[in-house]
C-alpha cells in the first residue's frame, strides 16, 4: 500500500497540525433527566496537515502524491504524528489542493487527511 510521503527529515508533517478524532455517540436520557453517553463505532481520525518551507524535492513529492490520491477512493497509509501508529485507510479530503511557493526553494501547502472506517 503507497504511503504519505515523508519530508526530508523522516517526518509526515511539520507543527503545527491538527488531529480530529471523530466517534458516533448514542445518549440515553434517564427519568431524572440525567444523560449517559457511549460510543457505538469505532473512533475515525482526521489530520490538518500543515507544511510549510518545502524544499523543491519535497513539494515535488507531496505534490505528486497529492494529484493522484486527491478525491479519490483510493486509499494509503499515514503515520499518525501523535503516536507513530501507521493507519492504513486514510484518504485525502477538502475541496482542492493546493501548493504555493512563498519564495525561491520555499513552498507551502495544506491537506485534510481522513482514515476511512471499515
Amino acid at each position: 500500500m503507497p504511503e504519505f510521503p515523508r519530508l526530508n527529515s523522516g517526518v509526515t508533517t511539520q507543527y503545527s497540525f491538527r488531529r480530529i478524532v471523530r466517534r458516533s455517540v448514542r445518549t440515553l436520557k434517564f427519568l431524572d433527566g440525567s444523560e449517559q453517553r457511549y460510543a457505538t463505532t469505532r473512533q475515525g481520525r482526521r489530520w490538518v496537515v500543515n507544511l510549510t518551507l518545502l524544499a523543491e524535492g519535497e513539494a515535488a513529492r507531496v505534490d505528486e502524491f497529492a494529484r493522484r490520491y486527491f478525491d479519490t477512493l483510493e486509499p494509503f497509509a499515514f503515520v499518525d504524528p501523535v503516536d507513530g501508529r501507521t493507519c492504513p485507510n486514510c484518504v485525502l479530503e477538502g475541496g482542492e489542493q493546493w501548493l504555493r511557493a512563498e519564495g525561491e526553494g520555499r513552498h507551502m501547502t495544506r491537506l485534510m487527511i481522513a482514515e476511512e472506517l471499515n
